[in-house]
């Protein structure tokens, strides 16, 4: 929890470093004495310096969404090349080795454009080390000659493994929800 705050959730950790220093401010008002005085000073160097760690570190929570809001990105912009340096080598979606997955979606984003992914709700857990599960939801916006959807929700399960450089994405799943006509990966190849 500290790690989060410290590290992941910037705005939430101003708010909490406001709170605490107005907390300082009205002790040293009431008090007036110079060890509260060296408190609010101390206060007011603290916030950014934490504030400056928290926007620099980037936990491998952080690392993984990111991956995740990227891809959505290359989905977006077409880039199978780009999506393929992200596959691992051993890569597998609903049968679909990484080849035959790449293919697929290269034929899917030519006769479907893919626009406004947002991707939110994020569960990011770490099963193994150097092993990562994100589970998260999507909508987009989906235009083809036949069909049209203007949100499009759907829920993923993304295993990814670190490779000492970067993360690359191992095995993915779509979740059946109640509201998504998206069951199966092979659903998005229709």
């Amino acid at each position: 929890m500290i790690s989060k705050l410290l590290f992941e959730s910037s705005w939430l950790l101003l708010i909490l470093l406001v709170a605490v220093q107005f907390g300082l401010i009205a002790t040293w008002s009431r008090r007036r004495t110079r060890r509260w005085a060296r408190a609010v000073w101390s206060g007011f160097a603290t916030m950014p310096a934490l504030l400056l760690l928290s926007a620099l570190v980037v936990t491998p929570r952080e690392r993984v969404i990111g991956l995740c809001r990227g891809l959505a990105a290359m989905v977006e912009a077409g880039d199978v090349a780009a999506i393929g340096q992200h596959l691992a080598e051993d890569f597998e979606a609903a049968g679909f080795s990484r080849l035959g997955f790449l293919d697929r979606i290269e034929q899917s984003l030519t006769r479907n454009d893919v626009d406004e992914a947002r991707l939110r709700n994020f569960d990011v857990t770490f099963p193994r080390r150097n092993q990562a599960v994100a589970v998260f939801n999507a909508a987009c916006r989906v235009r083809s000659v036949d069909a049209f959807y203007d949100r499009l929700a759907s829920r993923w399960r993304l295993t990814l493994r670190d490779d000492g450089r970067l993360w690359r994405v191992t095995r993915v799943e779509a979740l059946p929800t109640a509201f998504s006509p998206i069951r199966d990966v092979r659903d998005c190849f229709q």
